[in-house]
């Protein structure tokens, strides 16, 4: 019920993209439309390895308990790395690790401007402390300058999935302050962190059935 009413949110939302156009060889193909795709996972967990691989398994793990339902972890299921937009489309929401340097890093990138582009809800879970934590000033400011903040070898891997004109983070930067959030501490008591995912279930399955927050604002 959740999912079909989530699809009927898409429909009415999903807006038109041309195919990726890239380096020599061909990007990866456009994935077909939310109404289309099959819904393979009920989560795509978007990470910054270096930051999160841990607490992105437990994240994964938690919520597989949660929902009953397969959850896509890159480390267990992206097997042909031309395949990450398509995974991401097969999802029904992505959840989002928010860390510090997340919205840095070229693939997590990819993932949220497909999410955008084919009308994937976007939770967050935000990291309120250890080494790092997410500023949500900071985020928005490093996605303003993607010339700056990113090495000429992480925009290049972003032009390979199609994605030619780093003024297209403005798209991100439109929606990224609106997404449902949950704040998180991977540091504190089973009863806490019970309740907290139990709180992401809640906002998962929101945003299953209503679609992304920020294309109702």
């Amino acid at each position: 019920m959740a999912r079909q009413c989530w699809l009927d949110a898409v429909k009415r939302l999903i807006r038109t993209t041309p195919p990726d156009v890239g380096l020599e060889g061909g990007a990866p193909p456009e994935p077909r439309s939310p109404q289309t795709e099959e819904k393979k996972w009920a989560a795509f967990v978007s990470h910054f390895k270096w930051e999160a691989a841990t607490d992105a398994r437990y994240v994964k793990e938690k919520l597989q308990e949660k929902l009953q339902q397969p959850i896509f972890i890159d480390s267990d299921d992206l097997h042909v790395l031309t395949k990450l937009k398509t995974h991401v489309c097969q999802s029904d929401v992505l959840v989002l690790v928010q860390t510090k340097s997340v919205l840095t890093r070229p693939y997590c990138l990819v993932e949220l401007i497909t999410a955008c582009k084919h009308g994937v809800p976007i939770v967050g879970v935000c990291v309120s402390n250890g080494p790092n934590p997410y500023n949500r000033v900071e985020a928005e400011a490093s996605l303003s300058d993607l010339d700056e903040t990113l090495e000429p070898g992480d925009q290049e891997q972003l032009r390979s999935y199609g994605i030619h004109d780093l003024g297209e983070a403005s798209y991100l930067l439109s929606c990224i302050p609106k997404i449902i959030s949950v704040p998180i501490d991977f540091s504190a008591s089973e009863n806490v962190l019970e309740a907290t995912f139990v709180d992401l279930k809640d906002k998962i399955d929101t945003a299953r059935c209503n679609g992304p927050a920020w294309s109702r604002l």
